[in-house]
C-alpha cells in the first residue's frame, strides 16, 4: 500500500487487534515525547516555576483566588526549552513582552540569583514566563506530531497589551496574523490586569496558539479571509475558534476551557468553563441551533458554532482513544490537524467534514470515516441536504458611508432584504461582492448569514433591520468619476443556484 501526502506527513494507520498501527513507510511518531509535551513533564534542569494550568484547575478549588498563600503548594518545576538569549524569555521565533513589541529591556523578566524565572502569580514576570512556556510547549507538540509551523515572522506575545480601551479590568485575547502587512510581526495580545487575569492561565495561550497553527497549516491561504477583510461572521470564523479550542482542549486532555478565566465574566458560576467540548444538555449541541438565521443575530456567532465544532471533533477523538486508550489522542490530533491543513480560503462547515473523511482516509485508510460521518449527523449537520430549486431573492440599494465627522466617504455599502422563496432551508447563504469596473474595489467582500430557512429574510439597513455593518463594503477610487461604475452582488448557498444581481454607482 502507497502513502499519500496529508499537511507534510506521509503515515497510514491501520487497526490491529484494537490498536492504532503505522503500516506504510516514514518516521513513527515519537509517543514518549508527545506523553512529555501533554503533561509538561519538564522537571529536569529546572529553569521556572509555575501553576500549571492555572490555580483553580491545578488545586481543584472553585474559589481559589490568585493571592491564595496555599497556591506556593501547587507550584510545578518547569523547564524551559529553546532559549536562544541569556536572560530572556525569547528565541529566534517566540518574543515575550508585557506591553507593546517595543517594550525596554530593562522591564522585562530575567531570572532571580539562583537562574529560575520563580515570581509570584500575581507578578507581570509570572505571566511572562507561563506565556514562554506555554506557546513553547504546544509549539513543540504540533511539531513532535510531524507538523511544521510558519516562523517567517517572529511571534510577539504582549502578557498585559496596550492599546485596546485602556481599560485594566478588560479581559480578552487576540491574535492577529497580520495578513495586510507582510512586514509586520505575528502579534498576540492579552488584556486583562484581574484577580483572575488570563495571563496566568495556560488555556489562553494555547487557544490563541491554535489560531497560528491553523494559518501555519493552510499556508496562509485565509481560512477566514472574509472575517479578515472585516466580515461580522462566518463559517470560516467559526472553524478558527473550534480548532483553536480543540487543539488547546486535547493537549490538556480536560475537554474544556477558561475555567480562571471565565471568572471575570457575568453568567458564569465559579468553576463553570468558559467553552467545552463535552456533552452538555444544551442547545450547541445541535447544529441547528447555533447555525439557522434568527433577526437577534444570535446566531451570527463564531463562538456558538465554533462550540459545537469542537463537540463534534472531540466526538471523533473520544472515538479513536476508545480504540487505543494509550495512543488514540495523539493520532487523532494527528488526523484532525492534518485535516486542517486541507482547508480552503472561506471554509466551510462543509468543507471541514469533507477534509476530516479525506485525511482519515490518506492518513488512516478511511477506518474512522464511519465515526466521522456520525459525529457530524448525531450533533444536527447533515450532508444530505435537498438541492433547491430557486435562487435566493434580493432586493437592494446603495447607501453611501459616513466617517465619525458626518462626511460622506469614497465607501459605499449595500442595504437589501433577502429571501428564501424554497420550501426548505438554505445553507450556509452568503452575500458576495464582485467588482467588474477598475474603479471600485471590495472592501468586505463577503457577509454570511448561517442557514435561512423556507420564506424567511434577513434585511439588513433600516429601520428594524442588522446594522448595515452586517452588509458588503466596497471603495471607488480616488479624483476619479465612479458615476457609472458597475459592480456584481452575488447571493450564494451550498444548495441553491446563485444568484448574480447586477449594480450600478
Amino acid at each position: 500500500m502507497t502513502a499519500r501526502i496529508v499537511g507534510g506527513l506521509s503515515f497510514l494507520t491501520l487497526m490491529s487487534c484494537g490498536r492504532l498501527v503505522t503500516e506504510c513507510g516514514g518516521t513513527s511518531l515519537n509517543i514518549s515525547r508527545l506523553t512529555q509535551i501533554q503533561r509538561a513533564a519538564f522537571t529536569s534542569n529546572t529553569q521556572a516555576s509555575l501553576i500549571i494550568p492555572n490555580p483553580l484547575d491545578a488545586t481543584g478549588n472553585i474559589g481559589i483566588q490568585s493571592m491564595d498563600s496555599s497556591l506556593i503548594n501547587s507550584l510545578s518545576a518547569i523547564f524551559l526549552p529553546n532559549l536562544s538569549t541569556v536572560g530572556r524569555l525569547e528565541n529566534n521565533f517566540l518574543k515575550i513582552r508585557i506591553n507593546s513589541i517595543n517594550d525596554s529591556p530593562e522591564i522585562l523578566a530575567t531570572p532571580n540569583s539562583n537562574g529560575q524565572y520563580a515570581f509570584p502569580i500575581t507578578d507581570i514576570h509570572y505571566g511572562e514566563t507561563m506565556a514562554y512556556h506555554s506557546m513553547n510547549a504546544i509549539q513543540s507538540y504540533v511539531e513532535a506530531l510531524g507538523f511544521q509551523t510558519n516562523k517567517a515572522r517572529p511571534l510577539f506575545v504582549m502578557v498585559n497589551a496596550t492599546g485596546s480601551t485602556n481599560n485594566p479590568e478588560e479581559v480578552n485575547a487576540f491574535y492577529s496574523h497580520n495578513y495586510f502587512d507582510t512586514t509586520a510581526p505575528r502579534t498576540l495580545k492579552i488584556y486583562g490586569d484581574t484577580a483572575f487575569s488570563p495571563r496566568q492561565d495556560r488555556d489562553i495561550y494555547w487557544h490563541e496558539f491554535g489560531h497560528y497553527l491553523l494559518e501555519s497549516l493552510t499556508s496562509d491561504r485565509g481560512v477566514d479571509f472574509a472575517g479578515d477583510s472585516g466580515a461580522m461572521f462566518s463559517e470560516g470564523a467559526a472553524i478558527h475558534e473550534c480548532i483553536a479550542d480543540y487543539g488547546a482542549e486535547s493537549l490538556s486532555g480536560r475537554g474544556y476551557l477558561g475555567r480562571w478565566i471565565a471568572r471575570n465574566f457575568s453568567g458564569f458560576a465559579a468553576g463553570q468553563p468558559l467553552r467545552s467540548a463535552e456533552d452538555k444538555n444544551d442547545e450547541l449541541n445541535n447544529f441547528s441551533k447555533v447555525a439557522t438565521f434568527d433577526a437577534t443575530t444570535k446566531n451570527l456567532d463564531r463562538y456558538r458554532i465554533g462550540e459545537w465544532c469542537t463537540r463534534v471533533l472531540w466526538d471523533i477523538r473520544r472515538q479513536i482513544v476508545k480504540e487505543n486508550s494509550d495512543e488514540g489522542r495523539f493520532y487523532a490530533d494527528r488526523m484532525i490537524f492534518a485535516a486542517a491543513s486541507l482547508l480552503k480560503r472561506d471554509t466551510s462547515v462543509t468543507s471541514l467534514r469533507g477534509a476530516l473523511l479525506e485525511a482519515d482516509e490518506q492518513l488512516n485508510c478511511g477506518i474512522h470515516s464511519e465515526s466521522v460521518k456520525n459525529a457530524f449527523e448525531s450533533r444536527g449537520f447533515s450532508s444530505d441536504i435537498p438541492n433547491l430549486d430557486l435562487p435566493l431573492k434580493l432586493k437592494a440599494s446603495i447607501v453611501w458611508l459616513r466617517d465619525e465627522q458626518g462626511q460622506l466617504t469614497r465607501e459605499f455599502s449595500i442595504s437589501f432584504t433577502l429571501t428564501n422563496p424554497n420550501s426548505d432551508r438554505a445553507r450556509n447563504v452568503r452575500l458576495i461582492l464582485e467588482s467588474t469596473d477598475a474603479r471600485i474595489s471590495p472592501v468586505v467582500y463577503q457577509q454570511s448569514y448561517g442557514d435561512l430557512g423556507s420564506g424567511k429574510t434577513v434585511t439588513v439597513g433600516g429601520n428594524g433591520s442588522l446594522p448595515i455593518d452586517y452588509s458588503v463594503v466596497g471603495s471607488v477610487a480616488p479624483n476619479q468619476n465612479y458615476q457609472g461604475a458597475h459592480f456584481n452582488l452575488r447571493i450564494k448557498s451550498e444548495n441553491a443556484p446563485d444568484a448574480v444581481i447586477p449594480g450600478v454607482l
